[in-house]
């Protein structure tokens, strides 16, 4: 039996479907976390969220959690760094001109920054891709649209890998469900977050610079296979799936570990039941 709080030094944790539901937080989630700061731990939140950090820390400190900027990454960050920069291969040949296939609660995305945005498709070298939706949202009413960018040949910039992500006592689609689809058509989809180098790369530079160098002493903490465990195979390190989030979602609906397991293909280190402290040392 593990304590994973003494094993680790660094702890990457997902936010949505780990730390909370989209409203509410996990029971002992908080107080694992604070304990985690109060042994100076070194404390990244990782998500592929569209928003940006400064709305995600509002969100942190409603729940209880008080951190510091460079905290938290999402893969909106990442995404608005390449709007001002233009230094990743993707972007630099991309062109300015873009059209947003985006939600209401993802307009602070480009917020405060100088872009070219159309609202027409044909003028668009690329499409920007945040959409988040409700479960109860008939997902046909974007068929026009990724039809017709199909038809332009354009590339889709995804800002969120996920699929499908826990609100409370529903589910939310992200935009990885329409960037899968798209893809399915043909289409060219270019993917900013987990399980990407793009975000695990930035995530590394800051883990660093607390004085974390040895990536065994880094744990990745998520809810989603292909997203979260599977970035940290990728980049190198351990990884702990909790049954809270989408993997709760799947256990609910009948599914077992092993089954979940088995349909992904992709093995954490440790399986816990949430990030709750008892379960943190008990591991």
């Amino acid at each position: 039996m593990k304590n994973l709080i003494n094993q680790y030094d660094a702890f990457i944790i997902d936010l949505w479907g780990v730390v909370h539901d989209g409203v509410n937080a996990y029971p002992g989630v908080v107080e694992t976390i604070n304990h985690l700061l109060s042994l100076n731990k070194t404390v990244v939140f990782l998500s592929n969220s569209a928003r940006p950090t400064p709305v995600v820390i509002q969100k942190l400190i409603a729940l209880g959690i008080h951190v510091l900027p460079e905290q938290v990454l999402t893969s909106g960050d990442v995404v608005r760094e390449q709007f001002i920069l233009s230094n990743d291969p993707i972007f630099r040949h991309l062109g300015k001109c873009f059209y947003h296939l985006d939600s209401a609660k993802n307009k602070d995305l480009l917020a405060g920054l100088k872009t070219e945005e159309t609202q027409n498709l044909e003028e668009a070298k690329f499409v920007l891709l945040s959409a988040f939706m409700d479960a109860s949202e008939n997902l046909r009413q974007y068929d026009n649209y990724l039809n017709q960018a199909l038809k332009l040949q354009l590339p889709i910039i995804c800002v969120n890998p996920d699929k499908i992500a826990v609100e409370g006592d529903s589910i939310r689609y992200c935009s990885g469900t329409l960037a899968e689809q798209y893809e399915q058509m043909g289409g060219t989809v270019y993917y900013y977050g987990k399980p990407y180098a793009n975000v695990f790369d930035v995530v590394f530079s800051r883990v660093k610079a607390k004085g974390v160098l040895d990536k065994k002493r880094m744990l990745m903490i998520g809810d989603t296979l292909e997203t979260d465990i599977l970035g940290a195979n990728r980049a190198g390190i351990d990884s702990a799936l909790v049954q809270t989030g989408n993997v709760g979602r799947l256990l609910v609906s009948g599914k077992s570990m092993e089954q979940i397991i088995q349909v992904d293909g992709i093995v954490p280190n440790w399986i816990i039941p949430s990030l709750a402290i008892e379960e943190m040392i008990n591991s």
